[in-house]
Protein backbone atom coordinates (compact mmCIF):
# COMPACT_ATOMS: atom_id res chain seq x y z
CA UNK A 1 0.00 0.00 0.00
CA UNK A 2 2.15 3.03 -1.09
CA UNK A 3 0.28 4.44 -4.12
CA UNK A 4 -0.32 8.01 -2.99
CA UNK A 5 -4.08 7.21 -2.98
CA UNK A 6 -3.71 4.17 -0.79
CA UNK A 7 -2.19 6.77 1.69
CA UNK A 8 -4.81 8.96 1.72
CA UNK A 9 -7.64 6.68 2.34
CA UNK A 10 -5.07 5.54 5.43
CA UNK A 11 -4.92 9.35 6.40
CA UNK A 12 -8.56 9.38 6.20
CA UNK A 13 -9.42 6.26 8.00
CA UNK A 14 -6.40 7.58 10.39
CA UNK A 15 -8.60 10.81 11.40
CA UNK A 16 -11.63 9.20 11.75
CA UNK A 17 -10.04 6.74 14.19
CA UNK A 18 -8.46 9.67 16.07
CA UNK A 19 -12.49 11.30 16.26
CA UNK A 20 -13.12 8.13 17.74
CA UNK A 21 -10.66 8.41 20.13
CA UNK A 22 -11.00 11.71 21.08
CA UNK A 23 -14.83 11.25 21.39
CA UNK A 24 -15.67 13.77 18.71
CA UNK A 25 -18.09 12.86 16.63
CA UNK A 26 -18.22 16.14 14.31
CA UNK A 27 -14.16 15.26 13.86
CA UNK A 28 -15.13 11.63 13.11
CA UNK A 29 -17.62 12.30 10.15
CA UNK A 30 -15.05 14.86 8.95
CA UNK A 31 -14.43 12.84 5.56
CA UNK A 32 -17.94 11.56 5.04
CA UNK A 33 -20.20 13.18 2.55
CA UNK A 34 -23.49 14.64 3.34
CA UNK A 35 -25.25 11.49 1.63
CA UNK A 36 -22.93 9.37 3.39
CA UNK A 37 -24.39 5.99 4.99
CA UNK A 38 -22.71 4.57 7.95
CA UNK A 39 -23.23 0.92 9.14
CA UNK A 40 -22.14 0.07 12.09
CA UNK A 41 -23.45 -3.16 14.26
CA UNK A 42 -27.16 -2.72 15.14
CA UNK A 43 -27.36 0.89 13.14
CA UNK A 44 -27.78 2.27 9.94
CA UNK A 45 -27.41 5.95 9.50
CA UNK A 46 -28.31 7.66 6.12
CA UNK A 47 -26.50 10.70 6.16
CA UNK A 48 -23.39 12.69 8.14
CA UNK A 49 -25.60 14.34 10.35
CA UNK A 50 -27.41 11.12 11.19
CA UNK A 51 -24.22 9.50 11.37
CA UNK A 52 -22.39 12.62 13.73
CA UNK A 53 -25.72 12.86 16.35
CA UNK A 54 -25.71 8.65 16.42
CA UNK A 55 -21.85 8.79 17.31
CA UNK A 56 -22.37 11.82 19.91
CA UNK A 57 -24.84 10.35 21.68
CA UNK A 58 -22.64 7.05 21.85
CA UNK A 59 -20.02 8.27 23.43
CA UNK A 60 -22.07 10.28 25.51
CA UNK A 61 -22.88 6.98 26.46
CA UNK A 62 -22.14 3.03 26.04
CA UNK A 63 -18.64 4.41 23.81
CA UNK A 64 -17.16 6.28 26.73
CA UNK A 65 -13.94 5.97 26.76
CA UNK A 66 -13.73 3.38 24.17
CA UNK A 67 -11.28 3.10 21.51
CA UNK A 68 -11.24 1.24 17.89
CA UNK A 69 -9.18 -1.57 16.60
CA UNK A 70 -9.14 -2.02 13.41
CA UNK A 71 -6.22 -3.78 10.89
CA UNK A 72 -6.75 -2.70 7.51
CA UNK A 73 -5.55 -5.40 5.04
CA UNK A 74 -5.55 -3.80 1.64
CA UNK A 75 -6.55 -0.62 -0.06
CA UNK A 76 -7.97 -1.25 -3.95
CA UNK A 77 -9.28 0.72 -6.67
CA UNK A 78 -12.97 0.13 -7.24
CA UNK A 79 -13.90 -1.02 -10.15
CA UNK A 80 -14.53 1.41 -12.90
CA UNK A 81 -13.84 4.79 -10.88
CA UNK A 82 -11.76 6.25 -8.77
CA UNK A 83 -13.51 5.28 -5.95
CA UNK A 84 -11.55 2.97 -3.29
CA UNK A 85 -12.11 0.36 -0.90
CA UNK A 86 -9.93 -0.10 2.14
CA UNK A 87 -11.04 -3.99 3.80
CA UNK A 88 -10.40 -4.32 7.48
CA UNK A 89 -11.45 -6.48 10.37
CA UNK A 90 -12.19 -5.12 13.88
CA UNK A 91 -12.55 -5.84 17.18
CA UNK A 92 -15.55 -4.83 19.25
CA UNK A 93 -15.30 -1.32 20.61
CA UNK A 94 -13.39 -1.50 23.80
CA UNK A 95 -13.14 0.66 27.47
CA UNK A 96 -9.86 2.27 28.37
CA UNK A 97 -8.61 -0.06 30.75
CA UNK A 98 -6.84 2.41 33.84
Amino acid sequence: MTDTKDREVLAMLNSLYQGWADSDAAAFVTSYTEDATSILPGSCSASRAATRDRMAAGFAGPLTGSQVRDEVHNVRQAEGGDGRVAAASADQPMRHQL
